[in-house]
């Protein structure tokens, strides 16, 4: 059946058949599954199937960075923070986001935000007021 339709690249079929009988759904995982319910259904002579188009599953190529900086100058902590937060927030939401790629310079690296944008806001209000604290206590170490 692939080779006789083409899908979008990102696209690919998913072939079910409907048991008129049972009521369910079955998957055909490939050919040889399809070949067998024709053969389950030559007596009936009725096979209802039906075809979904979806989308692939994306491979996700990332390298993982282990930052080992334990201190940080005061310049540097809102972009630490920010990356670290926006990261753990993206992994973690579970709903539909469109992914935003920020490149932070301190660290050379890219990171992924939710692209909301009262999301954003609200992460900032709390590294503001992280970043403050550690201004009125220049002396004193702080923790995330």
């Amino acid at each position: 059946m692939k080779a006789r339709v083409n899908w979008g690249s990102g696209q690919q079929h998913v072939i079910n058949e409907f048991d008129m009988s049972g009521g369910g759904e079955r998957k055909f995982l490939d050919d040889t599954d399809l070949s067998l319910a024709f053969a389950e259904k030559m007596d009936d002579k009725k096979l209802f199937l039906f075809v979904d188009v979806e989308d692939k599953p994306v491979e996700m190529f990332c390298n993982s960075a282990v930052i080992e900086t334990t201190e940080l100058e005061p310049t540097e902590i809102r972009d630490a923070l920010r990356c670290i937060l926006h990261t753990i927030f993206f992994h973690t939401t579970l709903s539909l986001v469109r992914p935003k790629d920020v490149d932070c310079d301190f660290l050379e690296i890219t990171y992924v935000q939710c692209g909301l944008l009262e999301f954003e806001k609200e992460v900032d209000e709390k590294i503001d007021q992280f970043t403050a604290w550690v201004e009125k206590h220049p002396n004193r170490r702080s923790q995330v």
